[in-house]
């Protein structure tokens, strides 16, 4: 996994200011070590609905948190929750290669 603890502490900060019950993932390049480069891919599974559409609301303000604590990067963040990550060809298809940064119970 190509990300420093820092840019992982920094994910972890901005998401923990909401309440919720899920997993942040790392995908694409950035799980690959021998890789080079590339943006930083996140995938955030959360259970509840009503949790989903207020992160998915404020997903900008979530980048803009992190980007102030370790800088403007590239970061793609994919908010939607369990059932409807089941659903998705797209997230069916990175999950089993994805990489758990951190999980909130």
């Amino acid at each position: 996994m190509r990300i420093t603890q820092k840019q992982k502490q920094a994910f972890v900060e901005a998401l923990n200011q909401y309440p919720f019950t899920g997993e942040l993932r790392l995908h694409g390049s950035r799980v690959d070590d021998s890789a080079h480069g590339g943006d930083i891919d996140l995938l955030l599974l959360v259970k509840e609905t009503e949790d989903c559409l207020k992160l998915k609301k404020d997903k900008y303000k979530i980048l803009v948190a992190i980007k102030n604590l370790i800088g403007d990067q590239k970061i793609d963040l994919l908010i939607t929750t369990y059932e409807k990550a089941e659903e998705n060809a797209f997230i069916q298809i990175i999950l089993p290669k994805s990489e758990i940064i951190h999980s909130w119970p």
